[in-house]
């Protein structure tokens, strides 16, 4: 990879955390969305798999079977390799590579697949992947992978903010609530 389109790999990256009014699906989108297109293939899905199946939280597929909001056994997702090694995995050419008879290929028709574990308050969420139902003439280089683990854990950091400031959110909620009844057993004892 040549110095410039490192360098847009950054770019992409820098400008994903620009817009502090973005809401965090906005931000998970967008960064499916520049992986998708800097990795030049078909899809990008964002999973969680934290009950042990395979949620698509986010997809850059519109329709069909692994559209935003579907469920399916984790079992047969590529990504079950990525939940269970707990690192990147890269699978170009899934015909001509160990994988040739995993389940994934068949149950997915997916050829192409690079994908990594997103991590959020330190255990598994699920599995930030992109993939092409053709193979991919090259391997995915370090960079690309580098790529990958840096979108998992910004999309990871994103995550933990939001719960965060929920969490902060409810509690001062109950703190108002407290402080009100407070009040009013103070003005009437």
């Amino acid at each position: 990879m040549s110095e410039p389109e490192r360098r847009n790999y950054f770019r992409d990256l820098y400008e994903l955390g620009s817009d502090p009014s973005a809401t965090l699906g906005r931000k998970i989108e967008q960064a499916i969305t520049i992986g998708r297109d800097r990795l030049g293939v078909d899809y990008g899905v964002l999973s969680y798999t934290g009950h042990g199946e395979y949620e698509v939280v986010d997809s850059t597929i519109e329709s069909g079977e692994f559209r935003a909001g579907t469920i399916h056994d984790l079992e047969t997702t590529w990504c079950r390799h990525v939940v269970d090694g707990r690192e990147v995995l890269t699978v170009a050419d899934a015909g001509a590579s160990a994988y040739s008879d995993d389940i994934a290929r068949e149950a997915t028709c997916l050829q192409c697949y690079v994908g990594a574990p997103v991590r959020v308050d330190g255990d598994i969420y699920g599995t930030l992947c992109f993939s092409s139902e053709t193979p991919r003439e090259e391997p995915f280089d370090e960079d690309e992978q580098r790529f990958v683990e840096l979108l998992t854990r910004w999309i990871g950091h994103e995550i933990e903010r939001e719960r965060h400031y929920q969490a902060l959110d409810a509690q001062n909620e109950r703190l108002d609530e407290f402080a009100g009844m407070l009040a009013h057993d103070l003005r009437n004892p």
